[in-house]
């Protein structure tokens, strides 16, 4: 028998996708009880929401992206989520929420009001754009104004002569492939980095 064939006839099974990511969930979810019992949160409060948000927000849970703790915030107040998914939907009419929310969680722990002043200081911003909805949804992280500030006075600096917003808007994919906008998986759970 050759080492491959010993490798190849000990090696379990691969688990399939779906079963990982239950998995994952789970344990995403006994650490959030786990905190929201520090918090004085109770254990059929946090699953009811889960299950809400779950609904509303496929596969969102994610302890990568935000803290245990910042679940329990959002979790505590989960009957404020569809307004604030409605608030960003008026916002940015063409994108899709799902993506949005997927890669910037964090604007779960905003309040509408807030959510709403953010969206239209990035409008204000994207002022000129032909489709600003669709400049948010190929690049979520920009639905921020500060990190939409920060990319648009790169790109003027790197591109003289030439309306930030238009080349924005004409190549969406500008500050990925410069690495701006990259958001890495960091211990400070879903805090802006970028490289240079």
């Amino acid at each position: 028998m050759s080492m491959s064939e010993l490798y190849n006839t000990e090696r379990p099974e691969p688990i399939p996708l779906e079963q990982h990511q239950r998995r994952r969930l789970e344990k995403d979810t006994q650490e959030i009880i786990a905190c929201g019992k520090k918090r004085g949160v109770s254990e059929a409060t946090i699953r009811s929401a889960i299950e809400q948000l779950q609904l509303l927000l496929p596969d969102i849970l994610n302890l990568h992206r935000l803290s245990a703790a910042s679940w329990v915030a959002i979790l505590s107040d989960a009957g404020s989520i569809p307004i604030k998914l409605i608030t960003v939907k008026d916002a940015y009419p063409g994108a899709d929420i799902g993506i949005l929310f997927q890669n910037q969680p964090r604007m779960l722990l905003s309040s509408p009001e807030t959510l709403q002043q953010d969206a239209a200081l990035v409008l204000a911003m994207l002022k000129g754009a032909s489709d600003p909805s669709a400049i948010i949804q190929s690049c979520p992280d920009l639905a921020t104004p500060a990190t939409l500030s920060r990319c648009l006075a790169h790109i003027q600096s790197t591109h003289l002569g030439k309306n930030p917003v238009e080349v924005l808007e004409r190549y969406p994919d500008v500050l990925r492939d410069m690495g701006e906008s990259r958001v890495e998986l960091t211990a400070e759970y879903g805090e802006m980095t970028t490289r240079d």
